[in-house]
Formats: C-alpha cells, structure tokens, sequence
C-alpha cells in the first residue's frame, strides 16, 4: 500500500494469494493478484487469475474496472 504526500486520493494497494489443491490424478494451483489505484476522481482495480493442472498453465484471465469516487 501506498499514499502520495501530496494528494491523499492518489494511492494504490496490492495483494495476492495462491491456493494449491493434490488429488491421486492431477495437483491445481491458483494465484491471483489484485491491484487498486486511485486517484482524485475513480477507483481502478485489476485481478488476475492463473490456473495450474501439474506444473502447467491451464487458463488465464485478467478483470479491470473502474469506478467513480462520488465524492469520498
């Protein structure tokens, strides 16, 4: 996390998380990584997801959206 001195609205958050599951057949993995900016006047957040199935890539996704501050 982090806030500009300047201008208190502008700032930005980062987290992540991996989740790994074993089954006899096959071993899953996720992460995720979510990202929130903001500025004055919106709020952006991104998330990507990454799926494993034994060491490889199955699936891939990356989320964006932005919303208004209404005055906050």
């Amino acid at each position: 996390m982090g806030v500009s001195l300047d201008a208190p609205g502008v700032a930005f958050a980062d987290g992540q998380a991996e989740f790994e599951v074993g089954y006899p057949e096959a071993t899953v993995r996720t992460s995720s990584h979510v990202r929130l900016d903001s500025d004055a006047d919106t709020y952006r957040v991104t998330i990507e997801l990454v799926a494993d199935e034994d060491g490889q890539e199955r699936f891939r996704k990356t989320w964006e959206r932005t919303f208004p501050r209404e005055l906050q």
